[in-house]
């Protein structure tokens, strides 16, 4: 007789990974040379819906589920740096208020990580929970950017104000 090998799928399960992204530069556009670390940590859940893409991408021969889940954990983790780090000149977030806008950000990194982990591991992304992006506030980084930031927005009011003064507006 012909050896087969016989996989049980479960596809009814959801799978939890957690992810961590240490400290990471993230820049501003209009001040390149301020680099701002930042780190980001969170959730992904995911299952299987279409096993014949997962079989045919994943080959099952030797597969461990702790082995393909850090696969899973290792692209989720460069996903969301990428993204995170693309945020302020894809979508004009500025660096020191991308903490504050958590859920926006979120919805860009599921919108880019889903399509991804169903065409390179076959699996669906159920939910992405980014629990918190972090900017370090100790790095020196941080500090000149808040600077320059504040010095933008004085002269900002300051031209502001001459304008309304000279235009009586």
């Amino acid at each position: 007789f012909p050896s087969h090998d016989i996989f049980v799928i479960n596809l009814s399960g959801n799978i939890q990974v957690k992810f961590g992204v240490p400290y990471f530069d993230v820049f501003e556009p209009r001040f390149l040379d301020f680099a701002v670390p930042m780190s980001a940590r969170g959730t992904i859940t995911f299952n299987l819906t279409d096993y014949k893409a997962f079989i045919k991408l994943n080959r099952l021969i030797n597969f461990e589920l702790d082995d393909f889940n850090k696969q899973i954990k290792d692209a989720v983790t460069k996903y969301v740096k990428a993204v995170i780090t693309n945020i302020p000149s894809d979508k004009g977030i500025p660096v020191l208020q991308i903490e504050r806008k958590i859920l926006e950000i979120n919805d860009y990194v599921a919108a880019y990580i889903k399509p991804r982990l169903e065409n390179d591991f076959g699996v669906n992304l159920k939910a992405l929970d980014l629990a918190s992006s972090e900017v370090d506030k100790e790095s020196d980084g941080y500090a000149e950017l808040r600077k320059v930031t504040a010095e933008q927005t004085t002269k900002a009011t300051v031209a502001q104000t001459d304008i309304a003064i000279v235009t009586g507006k």
